[in-house]
């Protein structure tokens, strides 16, 4: 009888309340003339009722969505969790069990890592960066680079675990510049293995071996794209493929245009990490310092703008670039040691700046800064370091993908707004004509 006033009376769109329920009950179990039970133990059996089928027919579907058990994992058991897609995604580091070697020599160079953001209600992969530098937030800054160049968006929730690199302030803020909230994963919280592991359905070893370029001349390896495979094949938790889902769900959502995030350079703008303090000065003469370069531009001459301290972001991928906010504007500003800087990334600097002070600390030297002059011979005399050797063979290998992520309009000495600037139509038969100079 109890069961049957619950499914009756209190499972209902009316959403009635339990003591308005429980008063019902009692009035009718005392006119059949049986003994009801008492408020708490109503209250107790109540909530062992309430489950998400009761939450959904009393509240609706998002009540009961919200009210669902934080899933912090993946695997391919894992019930499908967010209502929509991009209403949440996982984002996960792993190490490849697989040596690349180099495209120039066809020596063996390092195992590389791979970040992947993955929607959680529909198992689709939403950015899959692949890169030789160990879990930063570089790889976290590159994975959403790749998701807004595909799709047009982000998440609106992101699963990460404890890691350092997510509970940085550029990460914090990143995540806050593009309204996308955090969801840490608990500290208890089993890993399950690898990434891949949990996103494929098969050992690290038997996904990687299907790929070219691998050890294993006796296999002979399936022709794989990008289209294949996991992205079509049918996903035990979602009873068809990821892609599938992701196009229902897109369908039944939505498209969501006041979501849309423009690829811009406004977007890279709030991609780009900042130093510790976040500003630097301008010095008439010599600009600005980042990271222990000095950059300049044509505006800093200005009396108006010398001496002011401005925020600034610099490229952790091409230290031949910074940009500081002067006038209301991003400037992009130039290392005075362009020639030696340029492609060169934050990590292969840093390992640069490191030898170079290892070296005046050695040596008794008064701290001098790197110039362009001292820059070019110190590199000359660190070509023999292997370690410097090493990151620059990494980073020319990944320099085709990372150009792929940057705007190609991009050209030094520019000025960013922060909107998008359509493209203006010129009259060349407006323009004047000037006398040659001689």
């Amino acid at each position: 009888m109890l069961v049957e006033f619950l499914t009756t009376h209190y499972a209902v769109p009316q959403a009635k309340r339990a003591a308005a329920v429980y008063r019902l009950y009692r009035e009718e179990a005392l006119r059949q003339g049986i003994p009801p039970i008492g408020e708490r133990t109503f209250y107790y059996e109540r909530a062992r009722f309430a489950d998400q089928d009761v939450i959904t027919l009393r509240r609706g579907k998002r009540a009961a969505y919200a009210s669902q058990p934080f899933l912090g994992y993946l695997d391919r058991t894992t019930p499908r969790h967010g209502e929509r897609p991009f209403a949440r995604a996982h984002l996960d580091h792993t190490e490849l069990d697989i040596v690349l070697v180099s495209s120039v020599t066809g020596k063996p160079l390092a195992k590389p890592w791979a970040t992947f953001m993955t929607d959680a209600n529909t198992r689709r992969m939403l950015a899959c960066y692949v890169t030789y530098d160990p879990p930063s937030y570089r790889s976290a800054m590159m994975a959403f680079r790749l998701c807004v160049q595909r799709y047009g968006r982000l998440p609106q929730e992101l699963v990460v675990d404890r890691g350092p690199e997510f509970n940085s302030v550029y990460f914090e803020s990143l995540l806050s510049r593009c309204f996308v909230t955090k969801l840490d994963r608990p500290p208890a919280q089993p890993h399950f293995g690898s990434v891949i592991e949990r996103l494929f359905g098969v050992t690290t070893t038997e996904l990687l071996n299907q790929l070219r370029g691998n050890t294993q001349a006796s296999k002979i390896p399936r022709q794989m794209t990008r289209e294949v495979d996991h992205d079509q094949m049918d996903h035990p938790a979602l009873g068809q493929s990821p892609r599938e889902a992701f196009e229902q769900g897109m369908i039944r959502a939505g498209s969501r245009a006041h979501n849309f995030i423009p690829y811009s350079e406004a977007f890279l703008i709030q991609t780009r990490p900042s130093t510790r303090t976040g500003v630097v000065k301008i010095h008439p003469a010599r600009g600005i310092t980042v990271n222990g370069l000095q950059y300049w531009h044509e505006c800093m001459r200005s009396t108006q703008v010398a001496g002011q301290t401005v925020p600034v972001r610099y490229e952790p991928y091409d230290m031949g670039f910074s940009y500081a906010y002067i006038g209301d504007q991003w400037i992009e500003c130039i290392a005075d040691a362009f020639l030696q800087v340029h492609g060169r990334s934050e990590r292969e600097w840093n390992v640069i700046l490191e030898e170079w002070r290892e070296q005046q600390r050695q040596h008794n030297l008064k701290r001098v800064t790197l110039n362009g002059p001292r820059l070019a011979e110190f590199l000359r005399e660190l070509e023999k370091d292997e370690a410097w050797l090493l990151q620059r063979k990494l980073d020319l290998e990944e320099q085709p993908q990372r150009e792929a992520l940057l705007m190609p309009e991009s050209r030094p000495g520019s000025v960013i707004t922060q909107a998008d600037v359509s493209p203006i139509e010129l009259d060349l038969s407006n323009i004047p004509h000037y006398e040659v100079y001689h």
